[in-house]
């Protein structure tokens, strides 16, 4: 087993965020999707990722994890999340330098007091003996520690340019944005600044929530989820913007652990007019609008989520290590370095079909079942990430959403001129028609 080292040495450059564990962003997720939207996620990135960054604290807070981690108990199998940490592809970040392991790692965090942990004996007991048991019989498994410099630090800097920038202008002019921006006036500065003076050790989010929940007239009760305020707003209009603020507070906070870090950042519920709001308050404005562009689609047959979910994980992860599988990598990272350039997309492409037949060939010999088709997008344009963000929400009709509320909706990691999506047809024979629904993660690349 490798234990904690240095950030620079143990993440691969492209390693992803896994933020679909982060219990508040959850709250724009229906209840009964947190499973599979987190195993979405998780199928994408194991498969097509070089690396995944999850906080320790994400693992104590998930109920889309808790939920995965009792199907495969109540199957008798080992968790996909349990194979990836063991491989050495889900990689933890303790804020104890030489944490032990994900017992100490629980106690830590829950001596700090951060609320919305799940209840120990009912459910991390269980999860956290699980992850222990996956790192002390691996020699891959991997962790690094949190950054020297604060992380709520970066956060606060980071939503404070957001929510408050010279003039008070938003980060959009759209007419929505406009109405939403000039509505959470109050909670913007009051109820943030509030927070802010909450502590001396450091803000929290936690914090902001509690000051939101102040504004809106709870004071009987802790706020453990964003979802609790929502329901104390006095009209339609106040609680979406209520919902586009927390909305906005999260993928910031996503987006500043990111950067904390040095890995990719992840919007998982990202929407069309609220997420470039926040790509255009945190990242680098560059020029007005691309000069070029380079796109390409690919269709492969993949066995279908279900039956992914259900194989046998250290043999689904060691496929990454095949031939085909390092062939893929090889051909994304030289793509990532060129996305302009035609023949290393043509490499992705004929890599991609080869290693999605190499995983048919696995799942094969466990079950007969019925395909489905996966559309990898590979879109390059040379302009900034906000412009990049709004071309790849056109690129994706699918996904395209109202604006009477919030919806789960693709993933989105802001960063670089380049993206790649993963779109997943509905699971159906093969004789029949398959209709591209909107199922898809969006990565850019840094």
């Amino acid at each position: 087993m490798s234990g904690s080292g240095d950030r620079n040495s143990v993440l691969p450059p492209g390693t992803v965020y896994l933020s679909v564990l982060d219990r508040q962003a959850e709250s724009f997720v229906d209840p009964a999707a947190w499973q599979s939207n987190f195993e979405q996620s998780l199928l994408n990135n194991i498969l097509f990722e070089k690396a995944v960054l999850v906080p320790d604290v994400f693992f104590f807070i998930s109920r889309g994890l808790m939920g995965h981690f009792r199907s495969a108990m109540l199957n008798g199998q080992t968790s996909l999340l349990e194979a990836g940490v063991s491989q050495g592809i889900i990689i933890p970040a303790f804020r104890e330098i030489d944490c032990a392991g994900f017992t100490q790692a629980y106690t830590t965090i829950r001596d700090t007091g951060i609320r919305g942990l799940l209840p120990y004996e009912e459910n991390l007991q269980h999860i956290t003996s699980r992850l222990d048991t996956a790192v002390r019989r691996s020699e891959l498994f991997r962790s690094i520690p949190w950054p020297a410099s604060s992380v709520g630090a970066s956060f606060e800097e980071n939503l404070v340019r957001f929510f408050q920038p010279p003039g008070d202008q938003p980060p959009l002019s759209s007419p929505l944005v406009q109405r939403i921006w000039e509505i959470t006036g109050p909670w913007r500065y009051g109820a943030l600044n509030q927070a802010r003076g909450q502590r001396a050790t450091g803000f929290r989010r936690g914090d902001y929530m509690a000051a939101l929940g102040e504004s809106v007239g709870i004071n009987d009760r802790p706020i453990d989820d964003i979802s609790q305020l929502f329901p104390a707003a006095r009209s339609s209009q106040e609680n979406l913007a209520l919902q586009v603020l927390c909305f906005w507070m999260n993928e910031c906070y996503a987006y500043s652990q990111a950067r904390s870090f040095g890995v990719s950042p992840n919007f998982p519920n990202f929407h069309p007019e609220y997420s470039i709001a926040t790509l255009a308050a945190l990242e680098p404005a560059g020029e007005d609008s691309p000069s070029d562009a380079a796109e390409l689609t690919i269709t492969a047959r993949l066995p279908p989520r279900h039956v992914l979910l259900t194989m046998d994980t250290e043999a689904f992860v060691r496929l990454r290590e095949s031939p085909s599988g390092q062939d893929y990598f090889a051909a994304t990272d030289y793509w990532h370095a060129n996305p302009m350039n035609e023949g290393a997309q043509r490499a992705v492409a004929l890599t991609f079909e080869y290693y999605a037949d190499a995983i048919r060939r696995i799942a094969y010999k466990r079950d007969i079942y019925k395909e489905t088709f996966v559309n990898l997008r590979l879109a390059a344009y040379d302009g900034p990430a906000r412009r990049l963000a709004t071309a790849a929400t056109a690129a994706m009709g699918a996904a395209a959403v109202g604006v009477t509320g919030l919806h789960s909706l693709p993933y989105i990691m802001a960063g670089g001129v380049a993206f790649a999506t993963y779109v997943w047809a509905a699971d159906r024979a093969r004789a029949q028609n398959h209709t591209l629904r909107a199922s898809a993660e969006l990565s850019l690349s840094e």
